[in-house]
């Protein structure tokens, strides 16, 4: 059919060398969930195009995007935008596949052969599994996952709320314990226990060593956007009156600092 057919169109542009129009319609099967050769995944016909498939067709996307503008034709900025984000999904789905097993997450919904996810699928898969990890650099990175996925999402504040309110509520004893008896308590051992949380090595990558690369925003921070600072207070139901203050402090200060909380 016609419309079938104008799902192959891209590949006359790319012929034409009209890198500015394949871009376009590569764009828009990247939107519908089709491959490059204008089909559903062939694994599953009633979702979205598989992991492999998705990162196949951006990946052309972006090459015929960059020849686009190396050749100054006119390129619409949404097209880069919508690559550039669903490059970012399937980056942090990959990073996924890498530190989740079959067995830890119990299905094949991490199979690279099954089903790209969309933003919020994927985060809220991530926030699943932020404790599934056996060790602290792992969790670190699955909460980074959840951080870059809210960052191309459509709501990046609340989303991004979400992700810092579920690291809190991973450590909520201790915050509950620092705050209740912090005059018992010698500068060692608070540090110690701080030390221990989830929040305080997030912060110590996402902020001081930003080891995973991720590109800081400051409208998804904890330590710069109020709103993502309370609502994450709020998803994690932290009900001490200096639980803010505390968690503020916390992630503001490099791991040298630690005894001045």
């Amino acid at each position: 059919s016609d419309a079938r057919l104008s799902n192959f169109i891209w590949i006359q542009q790319i012929r034409d060398r009209s890198y500015s129009k394949a871009t376009s319609s590569l764009t828009k099967l990247i939107s519908n969930g089709f491959t490059a050769f204008g089909e559903k995944s062939k694994n599953n016909p009633n979702k979205n195009c598989s992991l492999h498939e998705r990162k196949l067709v951006l990946s052309l996307a972006k090459i015929s995007s960059t020849i686009a503008t190396n050749k100054h034709q006119q390129q619409e900025e949404k097209h880069e935008t919508v690559i550039d984000d669903n490059l970012e999904l399937v980056q942090a789905q990959s990073i996924m596949l890498e530190l989740l097993d079959t067995k830890q997450v119990g299905d094949t919904i991490m199979n690279n052969n099954n089903h790209a996810m969309g933003a919020e699928e994927l985060l809220t898969f991530s926030l699943s599994h932020i404790q599934t990890p056996n060790n602290m650099e792992d969790k670190v990175r699955v909460a980074i996952v959840g951080l870059s996925v809210a960052r191309v999402s459509s709501e990046k504040v609340i989303n991004a709320a979400r992700v810092w309110g579920k690291v809190i509520e991973q450590d909520m004893s201790t915050w509950n314990i620092l705050l209740d008896q912090d005059m018992e308590m010698s500068d060692k051992e608070r540090a110690t226990r701080v030390s221990r949380t989830l929040l305080y090595n997030l912060a110590k990558d996402y902020y001081f060593n930003n080891t995973s690369r991720t590109n800081l925003d400051n409208v998804i921070s904890f330590q710069h956007n109020p709103v993502v600072t309370q609502k994450a207070v709020e998803f994690a139901e932290g009900k001490h009156p200096g639980l803010q203050a505390l968690l503020k402090k916390v992630v503001n200060m490099p791991a040298s600092d630690l005894v001045q909380l």
